[in-house]
């Protein structure tokens, strides 16, 4: 067992959040806004509410990243969906994008495979008195905090009920976190991956 988690703080990174169109946005924008605030609150989400195909905008023709964000959905890599896939995702999945993604034109194919990434779990397991640099919700209610502006390791901690469980959860007291275990985090930063999903060590109090 290992001493730390991981966060990412990949839903609160603009370089991530692409310009980019799915199919699912624009033929049921209900259902595939249902499906991102489902998969947000750590809940299960069928197929059905995730995209087939993703497109770039005209303005965002460039190399994709092994993790992005297309109108609220998360899309990753085959390299990071290869990793994900040896551990335990509870009641998350990684549904395959199976027409692909292409450039702006909607027919250019960007090479590679892609999936949508749902997370599947939930625990309550963030610590703000042991996270100082976390800010709380400027809304008055501390019922939840933010990322610290500057984020390092060690600088978001957490209990000992983060260990048990799936290895892949949101926490509903850190906004719009993603969390995974030591040893996926570990499998993730050994295969080159951590920039790529924005990973940094949690302390384990």
């Amino acid at each position: 067992m290992t001493d730390h988690v991981w966060v990412s703080k990949a839903m609160q990174t603009s370089m991530l959040i692409l310009y980019a169109y799915t199919d699912i946005f624009q033929n049921d924008r209900a259902r595939a806004i249902e499906g991102v605030t489902r998969n947000d609150r750590g809940e299960f989400v069928s197929a059905d509410m995730c995209p087939k195909r993703v497109w770039l905008d005209k303005d965002e023709d460039r190399s994709i990243p092994d993790m992005f964000f297309a109108e609220g959905q998360c899309i990753v890599s085959a390299r990071v969906a290869e990793i994900l896939s040896q551990f335990d995702l509870g009641n998350g999945a990684l549904y395959p994008v199976t027409e692909g993604a292409f450039r702006s034109d909607n027919t250019t194919p960007i090479a590679g495979s892609y999936f949508s990434w749902i997370f599947g779990g939930m625990k309550s397991a963030f610590l703000e008195a042991h996270s100082p640099a976390a800010r709380p919700n400027s809304g008055g209610s501390r019922d939840w905090c933010v990322f610290p502006f500057a984020m390092s390791d060690g600088a978001i901690a957490v209990s000992r009920d983060a260990l048990g469980g799936s290895d892949v959860w949101v926490d509903p007291l850190l906004l719009k976190s993603i969390f995974v275990s030591g040893a996926l985090g570990d499998a993730l930063e050994a295969a080159g991956l951590r920039e790529a999903l924005c990973l940094f060590k949690c302390q384990i109090i």
